[in-house]
């Protein structure tokens, strides 16, 4: 859904009393309730992307309303905690604060393009961006975590990736993996996690994290596949259990939808670990952000 499709619809509503709150929404962002979906549905639904119509249908059926949050050069709509696509910017309305930051951002689409380009920049990077941003080191040690983050430093568009992503993590809605599942319009399942492959540099490290109950990490990435994790390695097993807010990088960017991916982060708390057949499996419950 674009900045064309905002027009249309601001065009479609007849101005009146009862869609002054929508249209209102609609420009600078707001709670829609679920009777103003229905009218947004049924006024402007010929000029609304399959992706949005899917969207806001299901905020009809579970009876909630929509979300409409506005940020520098981005609206980020939610249904039930769904992210669908960046809006560009519209003339005329305030742009918030940045907190005297100077901190550039840039639209969550394009931040999530980049996360999932694996080229140049990629997740890597951008992590290693919100790391330096925000104070907390990787929960290991090793020469090329170092490395990356020092190239961040001197990447512009890393940290204002790293930025815009932080923020919409922070801000973002609170699901477990069935929830994400479910909004995401994916096949019913409770599975969310981070596989890694074994390395002699960090092995020992990252069994030593584990045993001590906590893991801290600002940013990165776990898939709603069971089979993408394993793609990424075996000899460990982040799983997320309970509710923590994400951001589902696909629907964001429109790219990649096979790896099922939610940019998240925060600080976690080791709940359950498991050792059998080489490999060793943690089970994390989300306690708060890290921005």
């Amino acid at each position: 859904m674009g900045i064309d499709e905002v027009a249309s619809l601001l065009q479609l509503l007849p101005p009146a009393p009862h869609t002054d709150h929508l249209r209102a929404v609609l420009n600078r962002g707001g709670e829609l309730r679920v009777d103003e979906v229905r009218l947004l549905i049924s006024a402007g639904a010929h000029a609304l992307s399959p992706a949005c119509r899917r969207v806001l249908h299901s905020a009809v059926a579970g009876a909630v309303g929509v979300k409409i949050l506005y940020t520098p050069s981005i609206f980020i709509p939610t249904a039930a905690g769904q992210w669908l696509a960046r809006f560009g910017p519209i003339e005329g309305i305030d742009r918030p604060s940045d907190g005297g930051s100077g901190m550039t951002q840039m639209p969550l689409g394009e931040a999530c393009s980049l996360w999932q380009s694996g080229q140049d920049v990629g997740s890597s990077l951008i992590r290693a961006g919100a790391r330096v941003l925000t104070g907390v080191p990787h929960y290991v040690q090793a020469s090329y975590i170092a490395a990356h983050e020092e190239k961040a430093k001197e990447r512009p568009d890393a940290l204002a990736a790293a930025r815009t992503l932080l923020d919409a993590v922070a801000g973002a809605d609170q699901r477990d993996a069935a929830g994400w599942a479910r909004v995401a319009s994916l096949p019913a399942g409770d599975f969310a996690g981070r596989g890694l492959k074994s390395e002699a540099e960090k092995d020992a490290q990252i069994e030593s994290v584990i045993d001590s109950g906590t893991i801290r990490m600002p940013l990165w990435g776990l898939s709603l596949d069971r089979a993408v994790t394993e793609q990424y390695g075996g000899r460990f097993l982040f799983e997320v259990i309970g509710p923590f807010p994400a951001v589902p990088a696909w629907l964001a960017s429109g790219v990649v939808p096979e790896e099922a991916e939610l940019i998240t982060g925060g600080d976690y708390a080791v709940v359950d670990v498991e050792r059998a057949e080489g490999r060793t499996t943690a089970r994390l419950r989300w306690t708060n952000a890290l921005a």
